[in-house]
């Protein structure tokens, strides 16, 4: 049997013997891991500090084999375990935040131990298995998403030398220190860092086997922090989709707007992205931006360039039809014809959609039409549907040249080609009969039409103009004195 390996704690300077085994006594861990999965602290160890402030790297000598000189405490302290069987460990740096609690430690699984044996933390641990590492990370991205949290890599992939397993430690993105690289130079606005400055217990301890099998340890309760979905970080796919519309020359500008136009319920790190994430993700990806002038003083010429940029989304382009002036088209043979002269353009953003959904089936719609005073004589059709808050939400829009019956059906026919038949329980409209009639064509049978309020109380206000001032004041008398 072999002899049980020697255990040292190394003592800082200037104190007994006694007292540094007092104080230390908590920190030694039984020699249950690998040396690869040992923890250190801080890099600190290795230099100290000079009289004119300057740091001088340290230099660890081996007592036990003369001449074995190493640069870093790291490769001393598996030196020491590896050639003479003694497990040495620094001072942890991990800490436990609960009140009054002086615990520290230098792992994680002691961590996340003691806070459920003596602070009674339900901590969540499961054990899965998947086929490939390629599942592995499907399930990882849609976990991240679900649970509003990012689990990072500190280190790389790490080989068992026994049996070629390869481990793979991932850590929740909040645990840690900010560690500024400022030099002073001029004061700086405080930032917000989403570093707690302490460690999370949430984290992936995945191991990928000979025959491509990948099992993997999961604690999925977060320690020391609330889930923010400001404090997370882009995933990769987010900032591939982002690089890939840059590179087919869509403008910072439209990138941003469509992605905040793709809010639904559930709000990822993705909706709020800035026009500084883009700059980064430029930069990484080597990407020149491209700045474009727009012939602004032709409108239409403006609205193409416009359009070929959404096209460029592919999936994620709001536009759901576009026809531009001075070219003819059929859009479907026998039904709607659109001349030289007609220009019509139908718009439906993902979250518009996401609403549509939800909301359509068996809701209550307001149709609006208005005409746009900006001397290209256009019309804006649009389309609301009631949330459940019983409030009005947009959720398409047509601009047209010219508006008549067949434009009207042609915008219901675009909306149920894309979200399928919707079936309403009531159409509201601003006392255009037209639209009910054309919905009804489309999408089917409503049983209510109603004229909106606020229709009704501007046409009430514009007559009440015409009606005398003394029989205006009968009927106020009448109506609304008190008996």
């Amino acid at each position: 049997m072999s002899e049980n390996p020697k255990i040292i704690v190394p003592k800082e300077e200037g104190k007994e013997d006694s007292d540094a085994d007092a104080e230390e006594e908590d920190e030694i861990i039984e020699d249950e891991q690998e040396d690869e999965d040992i923890e250190f602290s801080s890099a600190d160890e290795d230099s100290e500090k000079l009289e004119d402030g300057s740091s001088e790297k340290k230099s660890y000598v081996c007592d036990l084999c003369p001449g074995s000189m190493f640069s870093h405490h790291n490769g001393y302290y598996n030196h020491l375990k590896r050639k003479h069987n003694v497990v040495c460990y620094s001072k942890g740096s991990i800490s436990c935040r609960e009140k009054g609690c002086t615990f520290r430690c230098s792992m994680r699984e002691k961590l996340q131990s003691h806070l459920m044996h003596t602070h009674k933390k339900p901590l969540a641990f499961s054990q899965l298995k998947f086929s490939s590492m390629k599942d592995f990370e499907e399930w990882r991205e849609v976990f991240e998403k679900q649970e509003k949290c990012r689990f990072v890599k500190k280190s790389g992939t790490r080989i068992r030398r026994q049996t070629g397993e390869k481990h793979t430690y991932l850590y929740c993105s909040r645990s840690g220190t900010f560690v500024s690289n400022s030099k002073g130079v001029r004061n700086q606005f405080k930032k917000v860092s989403s570093k707690i400055s302490n460690y999370c217990t949430a984290s992936i301890d995945c191991v990928e086997q000979l025959d491509g099998t990948v099992l993997a340890k999961l604690c999925s309760t977060h320690y020391g922090h609330d889930p923010s979905v400001e404090f997370l970080r882009l995933t990769k796919a987010d900032k591939d989709n982002i690089a890939s519309q840059l590179g087919k020359g869509v403008s910072r500008d439209i990138v941003l707007d469509n992605i905040r136009a793709s809010v639904g319920e559930d709000v990822d790190r993705i909706h709020l992205l800035t026009m500084k994430d883009i700059r980064n993700i430029e930069r990484s990806y080597n990407i020149k931006a491209e700045i474009k002038s727009r012939e602004f003083s032709c409108g239409f010429a403006s609205v193409n360039e416009w359009v070929r940029e959404m096209e460029c989304l592919g999936d994620e382009s709001p536009i759901l039809f576009y026809k531009p002036k001075n070219q003819s088209k059929i859009v479907a043979e026998g039904e709607h014809f659109l001349g030289l002269d007609d220009f019509c353009v139908v718009l439906m953003t993902k979250g518009q959609q996401d609403i549509l959904r939800k909301f359509g089936q068996n809701g209550v719609f307001y149709i609006t039409w208005m005409s746009i005073s900006n001397g290209y004589d256009l019309s804006l059709l649009s389309l609301m549907v009631t949330d459940d808050l019983n409030e009005a939400f947009p959720v398409a829009y047509m601009v047209c040249s010219a508006m008549s019956k067949s434009i009207e059906v042609l915008f219901f026919k675009i909306i149920r080609d894309k979200m399928g038949t919707l079936c309403a329980r009531a159409i509201m409209t601003d006392d255009r009969k037209s639209l009910f009639d054309a919905w009804g064509e489309v999408m089917g049978f409503v049983p209510y039409y109603l004229l909106s309020n606020r229709f009704v109380d501007a046409d009430w206000r514009d007559r009440l103009i015409t009606v005398p001032m003394r029989t205006c004041s009968v009927l106020f008398m009448k109506y609304f004195t008190p008996t």
